[in-house]
């Protein structure tokens, strides 16, 4: 899931988005490496966090993202057609 353009932790108008992937176990064997490390490094709002997370995970599954901070990440998905919905 992604955040639609928000300030505050967990704060309510999150968008869930339903990315298809050209490599689904791809992407679930990178996001276990990934957990398994359990050092993903400093969290920074903008470069390292949630949402960023879930991008390196769609890249590993094979989805194109040009873009690398959260805000841009969370602006590409949400300028997409992929199912999505509200939480």
């Amino acid at each position: 899931s992604i955040v639609g353009l928000r300030d505050a932790a967990h704060a309510p108008g999150t968008d869930v988005v339903r990315v298809p992937l050209p490599n689904a176990r791809r992407a679930q064997q990178a996001q276990n490496y990934f957990l398994d490390d359990s050092n993903l490094g400093p969290h920074d709002r903008d470069t390292n966090n949630c949402v960023t997370f879930c991008a390196r995970i769609l890249r590993a599954g094979g989805y194109e993202m040009p873009v690398s901070t959260s805000m841009e990440i969370a602006s590409l998905l949400l300028e997409t057609d992929f199912p999505r919905r509200r939480l």
